[in-house]
């Protein structure tokens, strides 16, 4: 070994409760994975000390921390922060070392991946069939990651149809909450070639000449009556005799050419008939087209339809945008039954976006996988589901705020998606045969991001510092084959050679001609992550056989991914104990990370130990043993146990964190808990809150403070007090970061800078000014004033010593001013404090069963009998309504409309209540009804009935 050489460590890991105490050294921090250990040999010398110092600390010289700190005098709580804390120093002791940070510059990266980002969108990637994304297994297993692909219609392929059609009704493009894209449909005619083959059926082949019938390769797609042409292909025609001959004796051929009609027995079965009628109407075996052949017939023969209209192909006028594939696997964990909604970190969608539903094992029980929902997004990570009905056309539910209701959460991943990119094609038939059109449209676009869905274990290294991040590949297909099958210059078939692997997307298929063949269209059908066949759509023309190839190029190009591995921090405080030394240019600094026993008896006197030096007992409440950089002081762990209250009793505070060894899955070996600051959780159970402080009286602050606390333990086997997370400060701040401790020193040389001071400014050559940072003569000579002669003066203001009592506004004052050559000095009393109001006593008036009617969208009027005792704008308060009227159950300010009415005829109001006699009054307003009481002088009446006409009231007095 070379002396100052810089080599890389790892411990050798001991028994459980065991220090260690070996070390494998290596070259390189590569070697370590690689166990590419270093060898030692024997030394000369059994009694030399070899030593091995990390190398931040091998300048071996602790030098003074010329530090200037800021400290608030006063505290302003209104203004608060979660302002995470950094990872060098947080505060400083009142002796001037820095409290430094639990929170370790070193981490270690292993475990599941934390995320997996896009770096570069690439281009002409598959939107309705999206590449795979794979991780490299190397180092972990497990992880999974669905792209998200944005893109524009780029063409549409035509599967060519076994039916005929009249017309193109509508054609459309739907799915992936895209826009814009416009298609037109173009027909043409076009004639179907039917195939056999020509041996019996005895011998697998397609003539059944005991029942007569002709069997084609697919399904034939013929009505009944049916017109066909038959051709032998350049083979011998087909023998025909008398139909259902037991001898089969052979009377002629079928033409070349020649005009059959067809009786459909099934879907690819037929009997030929010379005449439509026959075809249609006749007795099987009466003018049937009897058929006969023997033992060498061979060949594939051939029936041509007639020219009927196709649908060729699909023009793309508009290519639309933002046609998107967004696939989201959620894990039963991300379902909450008790909120009914999903949560995953940024899924990505919008409200008003439309997606589909499916589950991977169980589908979760409120949710239908035939129906298509409603995004409502919450949050970048939650949302919730309104029902869109079957197709995504019913808006209700989500317009009423009507969000799916979940009881389970399912089983296996739930999956929410765009809907599927489709063609929607609407034709009319030509004839009674129908079918299905296959259109399948080509998007292809940009990666726009990518859903991390299954994070994988065991990725990445246990080396300190060392990531090791697993390669991400875009699988988007390769070693495909192809073989062009070419009849009479047209590509009638295409040949899968070699499936090739990895086609998740469907490739682009050329057919490459160096001669003069041209416009060959081919589309290929993928599964399983290969090509399984290819469907010629156009057949093109001038093909020959040695100057046409056909090839596959992948879709898509550039898109690049980068893996996150989960990281771990190291806790310094578990690594190092109590102190730390950090580095600092030449030198090393001195801080501090925990609050030891130890470290205690140098602040504070307030608690006893036994004689064998373990903690005995409290005496007294610790002092603040130092400050926070956001301006807070910091506490021993000794407080009140109430915190409003001095005289309750003292305890060692408790910290709110805890530590959990299982919070950490997929740990690295070896790491006991504590290890990793993510080992502890705060979970508000102790005497501090998040930040590690609380408000409270202490013996320096009586009427409260906002403090940090040291928090503490016993330690195991010594019962000694130890430090516990997080020491002195959570992981936040709880006011405002005081950025100038971040900067601040004492290390500027004013005596040597060259600067001068300029004075004029601390104006002290003013009357009675002074200034402490500038000399001044009556600071080194003492001033001796002799008083030589007073003027004469008024009294400016007067200050109140006592205010005494039974004082009014107003009150005039009287001094005495013997003595004092001055007279006619007055004052009055301008303000007096009064006495405090110890309570006040309220009454609760309700008024029950009061029937409610709306008069308008913001009006509602509220009549009870037989009266109601309020003012206007009186506070009320409404209760006891239906829960579907929510608005209404609150309190408001009223209106009270007072009608005054004048009475024309004198009227006598009785000395016990029932006296009925008719009022007579000038008018008689809206606001009187039957029932309703009307106020008379000081006394009430109830309105038994009112006569319009005669502007009378039935009364009787209460």
């Amino acid at each position: 070994m070379d002396t100052g050489r810089t080599y890389f460590v790892d411990p050798v890991l001991p028994e459980p409760g065991q220090d260690i105490t070996k070390i494998r050294i290596f070259n390189s921090l590569a070697q370590i994975d690689l166990q590419a250990r270093f060898k030692l040999g024997p030394t000369t010398s059994t009694s030399d000390i070899h030593r091995f110092v990390l190398e931040k600390h091998k300048s071996r010289t602790l030098d003074a921390d010329k530090i200037l700190r800021k400290i608030p005098l006063s505290q302003n709580l209104f203004v608060s922060s979660n302002q995470d804390i950094p990872t060098n120093d947080i505060g400083i002791l009142i002796n001037g070392v820095q409290v430094r940070s639990p929170i370790s510059d070193n981490q270690i990266y292993f475990g599941p991946l934390e995320s997996v980002d896009l770096l570069n969108g690439g281009s002409g990637y598959d939107v309705v069939n999206p590449p795979i994304v794979g991780i490299e297994t190397s180092t972990g297993i497990g992880a999974a990651v669905e792209p998200i692909i944005q893109g524009t219609v780029k063409e549409v392929f035509v599967d060519p149809q076994e039916f005929d059609i009249d017309a193109v009704q509508s054609i459309s493009l739907t799915g992936g909450n895209g826009s814009g894209c416009l298609l037109q449909p173009i027909l043409g005619n076009r004639n179907r070639e039917l195939q056999f083959d020509s041996r019996d059926v005895f011998f697998n082949g397609g003539v059944d000449i005991v029942n007569e019938t002709i069997t084609f390769k697919t399904e034939h797609n013929l009505d009944n009556g049916q017109i066909v042409y038959y051709g032998s292909n350049g083979n011998a025609p087909i023998g025909i005799g008398t139909a259902y001959d037991l001898l089969n004796q052979v009377s002629g051929r079928l033409s070349d050419g020649s005009p059959y009609f067809v009786r459909s027995v099934n879907s690819s079965t037929v009997r030929l008939f010379n005449t439509r009628n026959d075809a249609l109407f006749g007795t099987a075996g009466i003018n049937t087209v009897g058929l006969s052949t023997d033992t060498s017939a061979s060949g594939i023969h051939k029936f041509r339809t007639e020219s009927k209209k196709t649908l060729v192909a699909v023009k793309v006028l508009e290519e639309g945008s933002g046609y998107t594939h967004r696939k989201l696997r959620v894990k039963p964990t991300g379902i909450s039954t008790s909120l009914n909604v999903v949560t995953f970190k940024n899924h990505g969608f919008e409200s008003g976006e439309i997606v589909e539903y499916s589950a991977e094992t169980t589908a979760i029980q409120g949710l239908s996988t035939t129906s298509s929902y409603y995004i409502k997004k919450l949050t970048n990570d939650t949302f919730q589901l309104a029902d869109a009905g079957i197709g995504g056309t019913s808006t209700v539910d989500y317009n009423r705020g009507k969000y799916a209701n979940f009881t389970t959460s399912g089983e296996g991943f739930q999956i929410f998606n765009y809907p599927q990119i489709k063609v929607n094609v609407d034709v009319s038939y030509g004839s009674t045969i129908t079918g299905d059109i296959v259109a399948t449209p080509v998007v292809t676009g940009e990666l726009i991001g990518g859903y991390l869905y299954e994070e994988g274990t065991n990725y990445g290294s246990t080396t300190l510092d060392k990531e090791v991040v697993p390669k991400v590949t875009i699988e988007n297909g390769k070693f495909a084959e192809f073989k062009p099958i070419i009849v009479n210059g047209r590509i009638t078939d295409v040949a899968v050679v070699n499936r090739g692997r990895e086609y998740n997307s469907a490739p682009e298929i050329r057919v490459i001609s160096t001669g003069t063949g041209a416009g060959a269209v081919v589309r290929p059908v993928i599964e399983n992550g290969q090509v399984i066949d290819a469907i010629v759509t156009n057949t093109g023309i001038g093909y020959s056989s040695v100057a046409t190839e056909v090839r596959a190029f992948s879709r898509g190009s550039n898109g690049t991914y980068a893996a996150r591995v989960r990281s771990l921090t190291l806790n310094n405080t578990h690594r190092f104990g109590d102190s730390f030394l950090s580095t600092k240019e030449d030198s090393l600094r001195f801080s501090i990370l925990g609050y030891s026993q130890d470290i205690a008896n140098n602040f504070e006197s307030t608690f006893n130990v036994t004689s064998s030096g373990e903690f005995n007992n409290i005496i007294g409440h610790s002092p603040i043993v130092g400050w926070a950089y956001d301006g807070n002081p910091i506490y021993g762990p000794f407080g009140y146990s109430d915190p409003a209250n001095i005289n309750s009793d003292l305890k060692i505070i408790q910290p709110s964190y805890v530590t959990d060894i299982n919070r950490v899955t997929n740990r690295p070996p070896g790491y006991s808990a504590g290890f990793f600051v993510e080992d502890h959780v705060y979970n508000g159970t102790g005497d501090l809150d998040i930040h590690n402080g609380r408000f409270g009286k202490t013996p320096e602050f009586p009427n409260g403070v906002y403090a940090y606390f040291s928090t503490v333990g016993l330690g195991t086997g010594t019962n000694k007090l130890e430090g516990q997370y997080p020491y002195f400060i959570g992981n936040t701040y709880r006011s405002p970061f005081i950025a100038e401790n971040q900067i601040l020193n004492q290390e500027f040389d004013f005596n040597n800078s060259g600067l001068r001071r300029n004075t004029l400014p601390y104006n002290v050559d003013e009357k009675f000014a002074g200034n402490d940072f500038v000399i001044e003569s009556y600071e080194q000579i003492r001033q001796i004033s002799k008083i030589e002669s007073v003027t004469e003066g008024g009294v400016d203001a007067i200050t109140i010593l006592n205010g005494g009592d039974g004082y009014k506004v107003g009150d005039l004052t009287d001094f005495d001013d013997t003595g004092t050559n001055g007279s006619g000095f007055r004052a009055e009393v301008d303000e007096i404090v009064g006495i405090g109001i110890s309570s006040i006593n309220t009454t609760l008036t309700s008024f029950e069963n009061a029937v409610f009617e709306w008069k308008s969208g913001t009006e509602v009027v509220a009549n009870y009998l037989p009266f109601i005792e309020l003012n206007n704008k009186d506070a009320v308060s409404i209760s006891g309504l239906s829960s579907s009227i929510v608005n209404l159950t609150d309190s408001f300010n009223i209106g009270v409309k007072t009608d005054r009415i004048g009475l024309a005829k004198s009227m006598t109001i009785g000395a016990a209540g029932g006296l009925i006699q008719d009022i007579y009054v000038t008018r008689i307003p809206n606001s009187v009804a039957i029932g309703g009481s009307l106020r008379v002088g000081s006394g009430n009446v109830s309105n038994a009935n009112d006569i319009e006409t005669l502007q009378s009231i039935k009364c009787i007095s209460t």
